[in-house]
């Protein structure tokens, strides 16, 4: 799922997102990491330190794919639709996987 978010971060042909979208991308990524540095921070023992709100990140690039990519309200085209959907699974396999570590 990572790989194929990065398609987007990267702006590969079919994966082109609007500048601010890619921004909020940018910043949900930023605190994906951070999240997934922490888990690894605790497995070697080491505490924990601020947790990131990754809830927080995925809700305003949310926000922002419906505000610069939807036509009418609650429609986004299907492009769109796949890109939030996968970032929705990633942001919620990590916290997941994070509250059992």
């Amino acid at each position: 799922m990572r790989i194929a978010l990065w398609k987007y971060r990267a702006q590969l042909p079919g994966f082109e997102l609007s500048e601010p979208v890619r921004a909020a991308q940018q910043e949900f990524d930023y605190k994906s990491a951070k999240v997934l540095d922490d888990m690894a921070d605790r497995f070697e023992g080491k505490a924990s330190r601020k947790k990131d709100n990754l809830e927080d990140s995925f809700e305003q690039l949310q926000e922002m794919v419906r505000s610069c990519c939807s036509l009418e309200p609650l429609q986004l085209p299907r492009a769109q639709q796949t890109f939030l959907t996968l970032t929705r699974n990633i942001e919620s396999l990590t916290i997941s996987l994070s509250k059992e570590i």
